[in-house]
C-alpha cells in the first residue's frame, strides 16, 4: 500500500512539472513582421524570429538535418480563408567544419544554396515564399500570415516504444511533445494596402 502511494505522490510530482514547464514553453516572444513589395511580390521578414535555434539547431550541430515546411497567405481578413498561398519544405543542414548552413528548397527542380550562416538561411526560405500581387485590388485591405513548422522527430523511431505508463514513459512521452511544439507557429501582420508599400 505504501508503494503504491508512493508512485502516486511520484505521479503527480511529474505531471506538476510537465503542466509548469508547459506553461513556461508556451510564453513566447511576439515576433514583429515587416513586408516588402519586391516588384510585383510580397516578402515578409520577420525580425526576432529564429527559426534555426533551439533544439533544431541542436539537431543540426549533432549532424542531423532538419525539414522546415514555410506557408506564406494573404488572406481578406485576420485568420481568413487565404486568397492565395505558397508552401514549400526546406531541408536545412550544418557543416561542422566551415561552421555554415546549406539549404535545399524540395520541388521540381529543387533549388539549393550553401555557406550561409543561420540568418542568411532563414532569410533565403523567407525570400523563395514571395507571393506575387498580380490581380489583387490595391486599395483593399490584406493581411499576411506565415505558417512554421519543423520536423525533428527521428522517422524511424517506434512509435510503442515508450507506450508504457511508468515514469520513464511519462517522460520520454513529454520530451517528444515539447519536440512536436517548440519549432512551430504562426506569424501575421495587417491590414495593410498594396498601394501603401509602392
Amino acid at each position: 500500500m505504501r508503494k503504491a502511494g508512493t508512485r502516486l505522490a511520484r505521479c503527480r510530482l511529474l505531471l506538476l512539472i510537465v503542466s509548469l514547464a508547459g506553461g513556461a514553453a508556451g510564453q513566447r516572444l511576439t515576433p514583429s513582421p515587416e513586408v516588402d513589395l519586391d516588384g510585383n511580390e510580397l516578402v515578409m521578414r520577420v525580425p526576432g524570429l529564429v527559426l534555426i535555434g533551439g533544439r533544431p539547431l541542436d539537431r543540426l550541430r549533432d549532424g542531423g538535418s532538419v525539414v522546415y515546411t514555410l506557408r506564406l497567405a494573404i488572406s481578406g481578413s485576420s485568420g481568413g480563408a487565404p486568397e492565395r498561398s505558397r508552401e514549400q519544405q526546406f531541408v536545412v543542414s550544418y557543416d561542422i567544419w566551415e561552421e555554415t548552413f546549406a539549404v535545399t528548397e524540395l520541388g521540381t527542380p529543387p533549388r539549393s544554396v550553401t555557406n550561409l550562416s543561420a540568418e542568411q538561411a532563414q532569410a533565403w526560405c523567407l525570400n523563395s515564399l514571395a507571393l506575387p500581387t498580380t490581380g489583387l485590388v490595391e486599395e483593399s485591405p490584406v493581411w499576411l500570415r506565415l505558417e512554421y513548422r519543423a520536423e525533428l522527430e527521428d522517422a524511424t523511431r517506434d512509435p510503442d516504444e515508450d507506450s508504457g505508463l511508468g515514469l520513464g514513459g511519462l517522460i520520454n512521452i513529454f520530451s517528444r511533445r515539447q519536440e512536436r511544439e517548440v519549432p512551430e507557429g504562426v506569424v501575421e501582420t495587417g491590414p495593410f494596402r498594396l498601394s501603401d508599400l509602392r
